[in-house]
């Protein structure tokens, strides 16, 4: 390929203004996720960092795989963006938050319970987090992936220059409150900071620009669907804890029986509470045509 001609000055300023956006999101993100593992290593020591660093590893595993399912639709919500109407594309984007947020919060269940028997086979009874803790880092994996939608059609939208400043709020936000939180109630604190800052900063700020800037409407029924989902998913996962806390808790074959209760009990929960809804109707028809009529058959 040989390139002729030059660009002109409005189409160089939009590309270098875009670039340093996107930039500074990447920056920010980047600082956020290190932030706690430094405040760990600073106030509490290696060994709660090394503790931290067992679990950040299977959570981020996991976001790393969920990650390459999103990279892989963005192309084509970015497609839908040149040639639907933004009507068709925001009902496009509620079937996809809707199978998001089933899957996130079927992996923030099987995290739950899964989390604490997997480590003491893996790492030793010594390196394992209180429950609660384990609670909290759940929580945190949620809320960082039930973005997800809104950032990969922010992306592919190409809306990065009207919240450029989020992540770096974000990161102001985690460092002060790491600062108060980890000293009053040590590696909690740490997580509770970065849900805060991403709950409260990050997520209402990138729902509000991509709603402002493309779907040019309120995000209320957006709001109103995440609170609903979730709190059936967090139903879900209390009727899914409660039956694997009834199985030892250590043990290779009991782990696989509570891997077995994982993949089936949640899900089919999710069937019952949400097979008259209709973004269970529509999420249908997008996981037909990608797997065809044996999924409709095993739904049905």
């Amino acid at each position: 390929y040989k390139t002729k001609g030059k660009v002109d000055k409005e189409t160089y300023k939009k590309v270098y203004q875009n670039v340093g956006a996107l930039t500074i999101h990447k920056i920010g993100s980047t600082i956020s996720i290190s932030l706690d593992t430094v405040f760990i290593s600073m106030f509490l020591g290696l060994t709660t960092v090394a503790m931290y660093g067992n679990y950040i590893y299977i959570i981020s595993a996991i976001t790393v795989f969920l990650t390459l399912i999103y990279g892989s639709i963005t192309a084509g919500v970015g497609n839908s963006i040149a040639v639907e109407s933004k009507n068709k594309n925001y009902e496009d984007f509620k079937k996809f938050f809707f199978l998001n947020t089933w899957l996130v919060g079927w992996c923030a269940i099987c995290l739950l319970c899964l989390f604490q028997p997997f480590i003491v086979m893996w790492m030793g009874e010594a390196l394992k987090f209180e429950m609660h803790v384990v609670v909290l880092l759940v929580l945190q994996f949620y809320i960082t992936l039930i973005r997800k939608v809104v950032l990969t059609y922010k992306d592919a939208a190409g809306i990065w220059r009207a919240d450029k400043f989020k992540p770096l709020v974000g990161c102001i936000i985690n460092l002060v409150l790491n600062i108060f939180l980890v000293r009053m109630i040590g590696v909690e604190g740490v997580v509770i900071s970065t849900i805060i800052s991403y709950f409260f900063i990050e997520l209402p700020w990138e729902t509000h620009v991509l709603f402002k800037e493309y779907f040019k409407q309120k995000a209320f029924y957006y709001y109103f669907q995440m609170g609903k989902l979730t709190l059936g998913i967090f139903s879900v996962a209390l009727v899914t804890y409660i039956i694997c806390a009834k199985i030892p808790a250590y043990g290779l074959l009991w782990f696989i029986l509570r891997m077995i209760v994982c993949l089936i009990i949640p899900n089919l929960l999710f069937i019952i509470i949400y097979k008259r809804t209709e973004e269970f109707e529509q999420a249908k028809l997008i996981l037909n045509r990608i797997f065809g009529r044996k999924l409709k058959k095993v739904i049905n």
